[in-house]
């Protein structure tokens, strides 16, 4: 067993490190129904969740600045959204292109793709 080693004492948390906790107990819920409705998919949301939590806790230094830290969340969640929403419309823009491209080169009598 490697933790907790008999002669190291567990890490200590900062108060930065509590306030990201606090945080992810307060808005864990309406965030992730947020993230739900912004994005139309669960899982998805549920990922995103995670995610936001994550790049909250690597940015809690910061935390000391912020007049409002579930705003702040929010934000960072938001934003994570936005990123996922527009890779999805890229990923569905290029399988259309492909589409298009796969029943253009069809139509003209080869059925196989071209090399």
């Amino acid at each position: 067993m490697l933790w907790p080693h008999p002669e190291r004492k567990a890490p200590a948390y900062s108060v930065a490190e509590e306030t990201v906790e606090a945080l992810f107990r307060t808005c864990e819920v309406r965030l992730g129904r947020f993230l739900a409705q912004m994005v139309g998919n669960r899982a998805l949301a549920e990922d995103l969740l995670q995610d936001s939590f994550f790049g909250a806790f690597g940015c809690r230094d910061q935390l000391g600045g912020i007049e409002s830290p579930g705003a702040w969340l929010f934000g960072i969640a938001r934003n994570r959204a936005l990123a996922a929403l527009r890779r999805r419309q890229r990923f569905r823009s290029a399988l259309d292109h492909l589409r298009r491209h796969r029943l253009a080169h069809c139509s003209r009598g080869s059925g196989a793709w071209p090399v």
